[in-house]
């Protein structure tokens, strides 16, 4: 009998038993992808599982960690969209914190830290992210009204003049979203 084994479920409960009969039996390798085309590495990152991430690197080295999932998301990606600081530490120690936009999207992980407001993954992110990056996230944070944000990305050196691929500014987002915000209500 052939057994399927749900990577998603072994990383979320940390079923170490289960991912080590997966190897042995080699239904479970580096490559192998969930229905959503997340590999157990990413699956680890979705659900801040620290621990089996660094068992994984021991077996299968640190490359792993810099791989993106089928939709172009980093471990990166997937640790600042959930909030798990824990992560990010794990993978700057590895030297895998990855800047790049994410291909679907285009959104950054600091993007996505700013949206999901997991501030203490943003203020891990923020110095370790290229300075030109750093002007696109002060015009998501000033899309989302994040005045608090917009002001440490200023204190970072970004300058208000940055202009995003319409042509707009950081200030002409605020202006927009309190627009917005004060005409809804």
């Amino acid at each position: 009998m052939q057994v399927e084994y749900d990577l998603e479920l072994i990383a979320k409960w940390n079923r170490i038993d289960l991912l080590n009969e997966g190897m042995k039996n080699r239904r479970i390798t580096e490559y192998k992808l969930d229905s959503m085309g997340r590999s157990i590495v990413h699956q680890c990152c979705l659900f801040g599982n620290v621990s089996m991430l660094e068992y994984l690197t021991t077996r299968w080295g640190d490359e792993i960690l810099r791989r993106k999932d089928k939709y172009g998301v980093s471990t990166t990606h997937m640790a600042a969209r959930n909030g798990y600081l824990e992560i990010l530490k794990f993978l700057e120690k590895k030297k895998c914190i990855e800047s790049e936009k994410e291909e679907r999207f285009l959104t950054s992980a600091l993007d996505l830290s700013i949206a999901m407001k997991h501030n203490e993954c943003f203020d891990f992110l923020v110095s370790r992210f290229p300075k030109e990056m750093l002007g696109w996230a002060l015009s998501n944070a000033s899309a989302e009204g994040n005045v608090s944000i917009a002001k440490k990305l200023v204190s970072h050196g970004v300058d208000l003049e940055f202009k995003d691929e319409f042509g707009a500014t950081p200030l002409d987002s605020i202006y927009l979203f309190f627009k917005i915000y004060f005409y809804k209500y």
